[in-house]
């Protein structure tokens, strides 16, 4: 499984990057801190997967999302971010992506979802929205679409 992680914060890079490389079969190809290098790199590139803040620098991952996807993309896309309110959770839902997780989740249940999503192809989205707070919930018991 190849993949490509897109975020503005280096250390989220790392950390995410990290909990990847600790998976068999799994290799980061290549990191980015804005969205037009990310499509920069998908010119030579082809990733199965795509790790994304929402928020990045040119040009958000939602917006990079929905370019792909509307181009008929088939690789996964997944958001991983530190506020989810009901509009992000609408937005990252149109635009097509296959996830949105907290970056606040223990590694072990990132790497099950991020395994989830590749092999079963399972869409998740991690956190559930109530009385205008998002609580961390276990992937396999939140939203799966």
């Amino acid at each position: 499984m190849n993949i490509i992680i897109a975020d503005k914060h280096p250390i989220m890079i790392e950390g995410i990057k990290c909990a990847l490389e600790s998976i068999p079969g799994y290799k980061v190809v290549a990191v980015t801190h804005n969205g037009i290098q990310l499509l920069n790199i998908l010119k030579r590139t082809q990733p199965d997967m795509i790790i994304s803040d929402i928020s990045l620098k040119e040009m958000s991952g939602i917006q990079v999302c929905k370019l792909l996807k509307h181009q008929g993309a088939t690789l996964k896309f997944v958001f991983v971010t530190s506020y989810i309110d009901e509009e992000i959770l609408n937005l990252c839902k149109n635009s097509g992506a296959e996830a949105l997780l907290s970056n606040t989740m223990p590694k072990e249940n990132f790497i099950e979802a991020i395994c989830s999503i590749s092999s079963h192809g399972n869409t998740i989205f991690s956190n559930i929205i109530s009385n205008n707070s998002c609580h961390y919930i276990k992937p396999f018991k939140c939203f799966i679409f």
